[in-house]
This record gives structure tokens, C-alpha cells and sequence, in this order.
């Protein structure tokens, strides 16, 4: 794999303005696959400022968690690129190949270093070949860029170019569900502010619509706009019924500030029968649990400024209760608006 450095210059075919470097033009991603000695995912090691050896090029520690192509090992490493890198972002490398100042990891073609959304989960990547792992991770970054609202750069130009259509709507299916767990996550902890980490919660794997009586779509929906008046739309109502006509499965991807547990419907009949003694086998098992949570799916409006679900939460035979609840984005952040007490026990 190794190679001297002028020799890997000499296969670079145009230059960068912003360097003296030879950078290696990205032509499309089965070219991209066969020219790579490494494809990974790592992660930027916080460190004193990157070392500048010549050029541009800089060395830079990383922590590589997965190996899509090559030979390589996981764990701590050190590569040469000239592409800004910060601290504790993922990144999808692609080694070209050479030797800088005692680095093998070269990083220094078009697209060898791709920054990765912060809620990317790597389980995302299963069951996909290397050439729609490279092209899915392309996607959410590209969403990531139009999402920035920033101009146009190079390297949103080169993204399009290498992801295909059916790949760039996969994608944003995907970064829409990721935006259910934000919602999902901001909820809870604004439900819970003094929530710890060694607080659990056990939530029940399917989604759930529970409406306490109002049976009647009609009935339930006149009931919400009395609850909301103006603040939740007709068509919010109308996607929040649409969205929970069937139930979803929930996945793990809420994140690390959380510290959450899937039941199934089939574990909680199990710990919950016989009925008289259920919640201290529930307790026995989940000693930290802060009860069981059930969530529906999640209706946004048009412009995915505001979100509507609904969240239960039982702690004992006579201890629940449960809330429809409406956010609104402040930023990066769901933020509750309002919130209407459906039930109580």
C-alpha cells in the first residue's frame, strides 16, 4: 500500500488553488472505490492544533471506527490530509495511498474527506454494498449542505455529481426520521430536566395512538382544535391521523444523551402477568426505569417548523398519565409549545 509521496503526486491530474498539492480530480464513485487503498469512517481525535508539514499538507489523529474497504485495523491512526478537520466529527477517509512524514493515510483527492451529520448512525450502512455506502454517505452530507442554506461550493458540486437520484431520496427519508428522534429527544428532556445518567427509559418499541375514548376520528380531532385552538393547524390534525394509521418501530437512534430501553408489546404482557405483581418485576428488572413511555409517530407541518405526537408515561397500577403535545423548531432544537393533559390516573 505504501508508495513514495512523488510518486503519488505524479498520478494527480489537477490542482487546487487553495494549495500548492496536486489534488486528484474526483471523476465518479466507481472510479473513487477503485483508485482507494482504505475507505473508512473515524472519528477526529481533539488534539493540539494539526502539525503543518509542507504545502498545506497537516497531519491529523483520528480514531477509526469502521472499515469499508482495505486492509486497515480500527483504532488510533494518523493521517496526512490538506482538508480542515474538527474535533469529534465523523468522517468518511479515502486513502490514497504515499507517505508523508511517517503517515500511510493519505487524504488529499477530491472528496477523501467527507464530514458526516452528527445523528448519522453507522447500523444505517448495513445490508448496503461498498458503492451505496460511499454514495449514501455522500447524500447526507449533501442534505447536510443544502440544509446550511449556504452558496454553492465545490464540494456540494461534486456531491451531486457522484450520488445518484435514487440515492439522494433515500437519503432524505431517511434524514426525515432522523428528525423523529431530535423531536422524540427534545421532548423527554424537557419532560425530565433533572434527568441522570443512570435514569432509564423503557420505551414500548411500537409507536402508539391512544385517545382515551374519543374512538371517533371526528370526535377526536374537534376535541384537539378545542385544546389548541389556532396553534395547531387543520393540517397538522389531518398528517398526525395520516401518520399513525399504521404503527412504526421504533429504532435506536435517539443518541447518547439518553439512556434508553426497547420493550416489545410480547416483554410487557410477559413481566405483567399476573397483573397483581407486575411492577416489581418491572422495577426488579429496570430499577432506574422512570415508568413505561409509549410515543406515536410524528405529523409535521409543510415548512417542519412545527411537530404534534402523543406521549403517555405509566409508573404504577394508579400512576400514569398521558399528554398530546405540540413543538415548534427553535433552531437546532424541538421546544414544547404547548401541551394538553388527555388523561390521568
Amino acid at each position: 500500500m505504501k508508495k513514495f509521496i512523488g510518486e503519488m503526486l505524479l498520478a494527480f491530474v489537477i490542482s487546487c488553488p487553495a494549495f500548492a498539492v496536486p489534488v486528484a480530480k474526483f471523476e465518479d464513485t466507481d472510479t473513487y472505490i477503485r483508485r482507494a487503498g482504505e475507505i473508512v469512517i473515524a472519528e477526529c481525535v481533539p488534539t493540539p492544533p494539526p502539525e503543518i508539514v509542507y504545502d498545506g499538507f497537516q497531519t491529523v489523529d483520528v480514531n477509526i471506527l469502521k472499515i469499508l474497504a482495505g486492509h486497515g485495523i480500527t483504532g488510533h491512526h494518523r493521517i496526512t490530509t490538506i482538508y480542515l478537520m474538527k474535533p469529534n466529527n465523523l468522517y468518511l477517509l479515502c486513502n490514497d495511498g504515499g507517505n508523508v512524514n511517517g503517515t500511510d493515510f493519505c487524504s488529499i483527492s477530491q472528496l477523501s474527506v467527507v464530514e458526516i451529520p452528527i445523528n448519522f448512525n453507522l447500523d444505517e450502512l448495513n445490508g448496503k454494498d461498498l458503492k451505496e455506502q460511499v454514495q449514501y454517505i455522500f447524500s447526507r452530507r449533501l442534505i447536510q449542505l443544502e440544509k446550511e442554506s449556504k452558496p454553492s461550493s465545490s464540494e456540494k458540486e461534486l456531491l451531486e455529481k457522484a450520488v445518484s437520484p435514487g440515492e439522494q431520496m433515500d437519503a432524505n427519508v431517511q434524514d426525515s426520521q432522523d428528525e423523529d428522534y431530535k423531536v422524540y429527544s427534545d421532548l423527554l428532556m424537557q419532560l425530565y430536566p433533572d434527568v441522570t445518567q443512570k435514569d432509564i427509559f423503557v420505551i414500548r418499541q411500537t409507536t402508539r395512538d391512544e385517545r382515551k375514548g374519543l374512538d371517533q376520528e371526528s370526535a377526536a380531532k374537534k376535541y384537539l382544535k378545542e385544546k389548541f385552538g389556532d396553534e395547531l393547524s387543520d393540517e397538522l390534525i389531518e398528517n398526525y391521523f395520516k401518520v399513525n394509521s399504521k404503527a412504526a418501530e421504533l429504532q435506536d437512534r435517539f443518541g447518547k444523551r439518553l439512556n434508553i430501553i426497547f420493550v416489545s408489546n410480547a416483554q410487557v404482557k410477559e413481566i405483567f402477568e399476573p397483573r397483581d405483581t407486575g411492577w416489581q418485576r418491572f422495577y426488579a428488572e429496570f430499577p432506574h426505569a422512570k415508568g413505561i413511555t409509549d410515543v406515536s409517530r410524528i405529523a409535521y407541518n409543510a415548512e417542519k417548523t412545527k411537530a404534534f405526537l402523543y406521549y403517555r408515561n405509566i409508573v404504577s397500577p394508579v400512576g400514569g398519565e398521558g399528554y398530546y403535545v405540540l413543538m415548534v423548531r427553535q433552531g437546532d432544537k424541538w421546544v414544547i409549545q404547548k401541551k394538553d393533559l388527555c388523561w390521568i390516573s
